[in-house]
């Protein structure tokens, strides 16, 4: 018997509910996260120098961060030997991959520490069925 997978489908949070979307998502943690995906952004994506991030909630409870733009952006990730370019969104996903992982490590065994490894393998499966999934694994692999 094959089972069928369901789409995971995205929605940007409207203005009206950003105010409660890194608290809730994010629970106690919410502001080392955001830290952290700037951090990452800084990192992997040489060009970035802030700027308006978008919250998109996946409905498979997942969530993640990307830079409101229509532009590619240069992904350069060392450790990993990739460069390539992405959409704002693929290159959210992967900036938060990192920062999810990262902090899931720092967070270690702790309730915050297992919510920040949930929501990273609900961002994965996400990524896995991205139109940009190639480059998204090969940036975090």
């Amino acid at each position: 018997m094959v089972a069928c997978l369901e789409a995971i489908t995205a929605r940007t949070v409207p203005d009206a509910e950003r105010l409660e979307f890194m608290p809730r998502t994010f629970g106690r943690a919410f502001l080392r996260v955001e830290s952290a995906i700037f951090d990452f952004a800084r990192q992997i994506l040489p060009d970035y120098n802030d700027g308006f991030w978008e919250f998109v909630s996946l409905s498979n409870g997942g969530a993640f961060l990307k830079l409101d733009s229509t532009c590619k952006y240069y992904v350069s990730v060392d450790g990993n030997f990739y460069e390539g370019q992405m959409s704002s969104e693929a290159a959210g996903i992967t900036v938060c991959l990192f920062a999810f992982n990262h902090l899931t490590y720092q967070l270690g065994p702790t309730p915050q520490g297992e919510r920040l490894a949930n929501l990273y393998y609900l961002l994965r499966d996400y990524a896995i069925q991205h139109p940009e999934a190639a480059q998204i694994v090969r940036a975090i692999d």
